[in-house]
């Protein structure tokens, strides 16, 4: 299935995504990102994990296990269908620059 992003100005300053299916639906909307370049670094976030991440279930009685297909796998689309909403950037001073961090050795 292809879809694709797009970048929408926020009602109250800013900008947000959401991601589109091929017949025009929505399929996952973003909270607010100040400018377009952060935007498009979560976008690329979005697209690096959607290839691979997990699905963690904290629906109702849950606790974070990750969801597994109808085959067992525990990665895949397993979710296909409903509104996914992402969360909004961690504000700057929790967020983790990776070229700038220290690794134990």
């Amino acid at each position: 299935m292809s879809g694709h992003f797009e970048v929408l100005s926020a009602p109250g300053g800013g900008y947000t995504f959401r991601l589109v299916d091929s017949s025009g639906k929505t399929r996952a909307a973003s909270g607010t990102y100040p400018t377009k370049q952060a935007v498009a670094a979560a976008i690329a976030v979005v697209r690096e994990i959607a290839g691979t991440g997990l699905v963690r279930d904290w629906s109702k009685n849950h606790h974070g296990e990750t969801l597994k297909s109808g085959n067992g796998a525990a990665h895949g689309p397993t979710i296909r269908n409903g509104h996914t909403k992402f969360p909004s950037p961690a504000p700057h001073s929790l967020r983790r620059n990776p070229r700038t961090a220290r690794t134990h050795t």
